[in-house]
């Protein structure tokens, strides 16, 4: 017997993911790519191609919105090593400026930081902007949608 419809459309508009503000992602929303990559190449397509086709790369700001709590579970839950760049993307840019350099987040606590996250005593995830570098993105592996 063939499926039947229901009798009127959704009262609200389609979405294309899951409808979650960004208060309410999982820590499990973020991966790590197991591919390495160098700066210039598509970081979303590298998303897209490990986590699926709503995967991008993680948005900086997106992680400084987040909670503290929220944020040390989800960076705990990356286990970022301190010898390896994460590229990330700042306010919606992957380079800084016109120039090259770009952006990546990293767990040692040096100078030169455009910004950080302190997470607990010295910790801190800081925002960083280099040209010719590896690495590896962050992902976001879950498209947030909004609707009103």
């Amino acid at each position: 017997r063939a499926p039947t419809r229901a009798p009127n459309p959704p009262t609200r508009p389609p979405t294309y993911g899951p409808t979650l503000s960004p208060q309410d992602v999982n820590v499990s929303d973020y991966a790590v790519a197991g591919t390495s990559a160098f700066y210039e190449e598509d970081m979303d397509e590298i998303c897209k191609f490990e986590y699926g086709s709503r995967a991008t790369v993680a948005e900086w700001n997106d992680l400084d919105d987040m909670s503290g709590n929220r944020l040390a579970k989800t960076l705990d839950a990356l286990e970022l090593n301190p010898d390896r760049k994460y590229f990330v993307t700042f306010d919606n840019n992957k380079y800084e400026g016109r120039s090259l350099n770009a952006f990546y987040a990293s767990n040692v606590n040096e100078s030169g930081n455009i910004d950080y996250l302190r997470i607990s005593g010295s910790f801190a995830l800081a925002l960083r902007a280099e040209p010719n570098i590896a690495g590896h993105p962050i992902c976001k592996t879950v498209a947030i949608t909004t609707w009103e």
